[in-house]
């Protein structure tokens, strides 16, 4: 593997603390401190602080600020941005990314290797019959498909499966060496939050089931939760929490850098998703030394219970009141002594080097 010879571009949406964006955003630091040439392309907006510790890690960063990520502007803009690079490999995630990735790839494939990573099981495009058809199409325009857990690979073959010869599963990792570095934070400088707490970090959607979270609430009277994350269901979240007399045991706090510090400190984690990929948050949580209770969706209930988490009936808030009561009694399993090393994001970051070697060598035989 030699990974001076790999020239890299990302493409994503946007760069914020939260899921698949932070992820792209760790991936292309640790790829180029195994000596691969990588550029980040971001078709929006980015936090400051993460493009600071991209270009430190000497990852070249064009922020394209885009203020509507689907339509004809921001593909045009992504065009010219990608025929300034010579990179080999190009690397999309998330809609719409994936969508404009893939279309350019008809125009300009010399020479460029053209990927994509699935990050999770299910979206709202799939609840339509026309997006099948557009994303067989999509889809199959990718020299590699990767899926970051196996169950999002049996979703996305199942709903297009026609390239299931070219999907591949390189696992997610997470950030071990920051986890070792933090330490729990002082919920003193959050007023009002008491010991015990439940936290939930994502963002603020329908489909993450923070709602279950703040019903569950009811049944713990001498719990409080925290939740960390912005999104549009902020306010229908504190309408509920109202609604149900739980209101002065909600907090709120936006997306921030330091969430392993609350991982630490919290009494019991929980991840209430209507689905998920992977569920990498929850993951970190079990790494910092946090009992865990997540949704048993595929995808996360599969890779977090045989590290110790609990899970609970997906929607079914009763049933998480349940496993919170029973999460609170007992100790946790793991620690980042016997965390698991597959898990690591210096070993997903080497796995897909070694992907893109693999293609690049593949086109060399056959050309």
């Amino acid at each position: 593997m030699n990974s001076a010879n790999i020239s890299i571009v990302h493409v994503v949406n946007s760069l914020a603390y939260a899921g698949a964006e932070l992820f792209v955003a760790r991936l292309a630091c640790l790829q180029s401190k195994l000596g691969a040439d990588v550029n980040v392309i971001v078709l929006g907006e980015a936090n400051s602080s993460i493009i600071n510790d991209l270009l430190e890690n000497d990852v070249k960063v064009i922020i394209l600020n885009n203020e509507k990520l689907v339509g004809i502007i921001c593909f045009n803009s992504l065009i010219r941005a990608l025929a300034k690079l010579e990179a080999r490999i190009i690397h999309a995630h998330l809609f719409p990314s994936q969508y404009y990735v893939s279309l350019i790839k008809l125009f300009n494939s010399k020479d460029r290797h053209y990927v994509t990573t699935e990050h999770s099981t299910s979206n709202r495009r799939r609840d339509y019959l026309f997006f099948r058809l557009l994303e067989k199409f999509i889809y199959s325009n990718f020299d590699i498909v990767y899926c970051i857990s196996g169950p999002v690979q049996d979703a996305l073959v199942e709903w297009v499966p026609n390239i299931q010869q070219s999907t591949i599963v390189i696992e997610n990792g997470i950030d071990l060496n920051s986890i070792v570095l933090s330490k729990p934070t002082d919920i003193a400088t959050i007023p009002g939050l008491r010991i015990p707490f439940a936290l939930c970090v994502g963002r603020l959607a329908p489909e993450k089931g923070q709602q279950f979270a703040i019903m569950a609430m009811k049944h713990h009277p001498d719990l409080d939760l925290l939740l960390i994350g912005d999104g549009v269901e902020k306010k229908n979240l504190l309408s509920l929490a109202s609604e149900l007399g739980v209101e002065n045991r909600i907090y709120f706090l936006p997306t921030r850098p330091d969430v392993y510090s609350f991982m630490k400190a919290c009494s019991v984690y929980i991840q209430p998703s209507l689905w998920e990929g992977f569920g990498l948050a929850a993951l970190e949580a079990i790494a910092c030394g946090a009992k865990v209770v997540c949704s048993d969706v595929p995808g996360m209930k599969d890779l977090l219970v045989p590290l110790g988490a609990s899970s609970f009936e997906c929607a079914d808030p009763d049933d998480l009141a349940r496993k919170i009561e029973a999460a609170l009694l007992v100790e946790t399993l793991y620690s980042l002594h016997n965390f698991p090393d597959r898990y690591s994001m210096s070993t997903t970051a080497i796995n897909y080097i070694k992907s893109y070697s693999s293609l690049m060598d593949n086109h060399c035989e056959l050309s």
